[in-house]
Protein backbone atom coordinates (compact mmCIF):
# COMPACT_ATOMS: atom_id res chain seq x y z
CA UNK A 1 0.00 0.00 0.00
CA UNK A 2 1.14 3.47 -0.78
CA UNK A 3 1.30 6.39 2.20
CA UNK A 4 0.48 9.64 1.25
CA UNK A 5 4.03 10.71 2.24
CA UNK A 6 5.16 8.34 -0.95
CA UNK A 7 2.20 9.29 -2.88
CA UNK A 8 2.47 10.86 -6.90
CA UNK A 9 -0.87 9.54 -8.23
CA UNK A 10 -2.87 13.05 -7.51
CA UNK A 11 -4.82 11.93 -4.36
CA UNK A 12 -6.68 14.79 -3.10
CA UNK A 13 -5.81 14.27 0.25
CA UNK A 14 -1.83 13.89 0.06
CA UNK A 15 -1.80 17.06 0.35
CA UNK A 16 -4.15 18.12 2.69
CA UNK A 17 -3.17 20.37 5.54
CA UNK A 18 -4.50 18.98 8.83
CA UNK A 19 -3.58 17.86 12.10
CA UNK A 20 -1.71 14.84 11.62
CA UNK A 21 -0.74 11.50 13.85
CA UNK A 22 1.06 9.33 13.11
CA UNK A 23 -1.12 7.06 10.78
CA UNK A 24 -3.68 9.86 10.35
CA UNK A 25 -4.78 13.32 8.79
CA UNK A 26 -7.70 15.17 10.56
CA UNK A 27 -9.38 18.13 8.37
CA UNK A 28 -12.91 19.83 8.58
CA UNK A 29 -15.15 18.59 5.72
CA UNK A 30 -15.57 20.76 2.77
CA UNK A 31 -19.22 20.23 2.77
CA UNK A 32 -20.19 20.02 6.91
CA UNK A 33 -23.50 18.23 7.71
CA UNK A 34 -23.30 19.34 11.35
CA UNK A 35 -20.44 22.58 13.09
CA UNK A 36 -17.78 20.44 13.76
CA UNK A 37 -17.89 17.75 11.23
CA UNK A 38 -14.40 16.77 10.91
CA UNK A 39 -12.79 14.22 9.08
CA UNK A 40 -10.13 11.06 10.08
CA UNK A 41 -8.15 9.99 6.82
CA UNK A 42 -5.64 7.26 6.80
CA UNK A 43 -2.96 8.18 5.42
CA UNK A 44 -2.07 4.95 3.88
CA UNK A 45 -4.88 4.03 1.00
CA UNK A 46 -6.66 1.26 1.64
CA UNK A 47 -9.49 0.10 0.58
CA UNK A 48 -11.43 -0.99 3.24
CA UNK A 49 -11.02 -0.62 7.26
CA UNK A 50 -10.26 -4.32 7.76
CA UNK A 51 -6.60 -3.63 5.94
CA UNK A 52 -5.96 -1.70 8.70
CA UNK A 53 -2.81 -3.21 11.44
CA UNK A 54 -2.62 -2.60 14.77
CA UNK A 55 -0.75 0.30 14.76
CA UNK A 56 -3.19 1.90 12.65
CA UNK A 57 -5.93 0.89 15.01
CA UNK A 58 -4.29 2.38 17.81
CA UNK A 59 -3.83 5.69 16.39
CA UNK A 60 -7.29 6.14 15.16
CA UNK A 61 -8.23 5.88 18.57
CA UNK A 62 -5.54 9.18 19.07
CA UNK A 63 -6.88 10.42 16.35
CA UNK A 64 -10.57 10.69 17.30
CA UNK A 65 -9.22 12.15 20.77
CA UNK A 66 -7.60 14.86 19.04
CA UNK A 67 -10.59 15.55 16.73
CA UNK A 68 -12.98 15.59 19.99
CA UNK A 69 -10.62 18.46 21.33
CA UNK A 70 -10.91 20.13 17.90
CA UNK A 71 -14.70 20.50 18.93
CA UNK A 72 -14.29 22.09 22.74
CA UNK A 73 -17.58 23.53 22.13
CA UNK A 74 -19.54 20.24 22.73
CA UNK A 75 -19.37 17.20 24.96
CA UNK A 76 -21.72 15.33 22.60
CA UNK A 77 -20.60 13.40 19.48
CA UNK A 78 -21.26 11.19 16.48
CA UNK A 79 -18.77 8.94 15.05
CA UNK A 80 -19.23 7.66 11.52
CA UNK A 81 -17.51 5.37 9.07
CA UNK A 82 -18.28 4.67 5.78
CA UNK A 83 -16.50 1.74 4.74
CA UNK A 84 -16.59 0.99 1.07
CA UNK A 85 -18.81 2.43 -1.96
CA UNK A 86 -21.76 0.88 -0.92
CA UNK A 87 -21.30 1.84 2.51
CA UNK A 88 -21.50 5.74 1.01
CA UNK A 89 -18.03 6.08 0.65
CA UNK A 90 -17.31 9.00 -0.93
CA UNK A 91 -14.50 11.39 -2.33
Amino acid sequence: MIECNDCFTGCIFCDTTGIKTDHHIIVKDEYPITKGHLLVIPKRHLLHLSQYNTQEWNDLYHAINEAKQMCSFTTDFNIGINDGIRAGQTI
